[in-house]
């Protein structure tokens, strides 16, 4: 039987909403040096984290869609992960918790408030489940950035992803996550397959 995936306003909505608040519930209990993180230079900060679901919400719908400007100063330095690697990452000087929550919530506020009294076109409901989708990716693993620490060799050309804790960092895989090699991915760096409903996305 086919998966009808979520297309109205208010699904939209809601889903936006709910996946922030399982991400937040995550972090809630952190003390703001935990939440800082050390400097683990495969595993991403629980503060960048938090900025970057935020980021990419903004990049896609608010930035993407309606061409606004980005709502804090120089989040593409901060937090655009195609342009940066976890190694350059980990030496960032981060805005704080209450700077990072109010961003954020205003990301998100302005995102819900776009579809309050319209139903989504087509590319609208793509880009909203995109921001979707990367958030509860996110953070059904302890808002961590999957990266193998091993050398790139190790990863064969699909590897499943155990659903045990890899590495000495405690990083942890589903097993609905295969690893995929390619030649010109950086030691450290690695892509990801996740399946979902039938359908698959790529990750980094």
């Amino acid at each position: 039987m086919a998966t009808t995936m979520p297309s109205s306003s208010l699904d939209l909505r809601h889903l936006l909403q709910e996946r922030r608040a399982h991400e937040l519930e995550l972090l809630i209990d952190l003390t703001d040096e935990q939440l800082q993180g050390g400097l683990m230079r495969e595993v991403e900060r629980p503060i960048w984290e938090m900025g970057h679901v935020g980021w990419f919400q903004e990049y896609w719908i608010l930035r993407h869609l309606d061409g606004a400007d980005s709502v804090m100063k120089d989040s593409d330095s901060l937090y655009d992960s195609s342009t940066t690697y976890p190694l350059e990452r980990a030496e960032f000087s981060l805005p704080s918790r209450s700077e990072t929550l109010e961003y954020i919530a205003t990301v998100l506020d302005r995102s819900v408030e776009r579809l309050r009294s319209r139903e989504p076109s087509a590319e609208e409901i793509y880009y909203y489940l995109l921001c979707i989708f990367h958030e509860d990716m996110h953070a059904r693993f302890g808002c961590m950035l999957h990266h193998h620490r091993d050398e790139r060799k190790a990863v064969r050309r699909k590897t499943k992803c155990p659903e045990v804790q890899y590495g000495d960092e405690g990083l942890q895989l589903g097993s609905d996550f295969e690893a995929l090699y390619f030649p010109a991915c950086t030691v450290g760096h690695s892509v990801f397959r996740w399946r979902y409903r039938g359908k698959y996305f790529l990750f980094t």
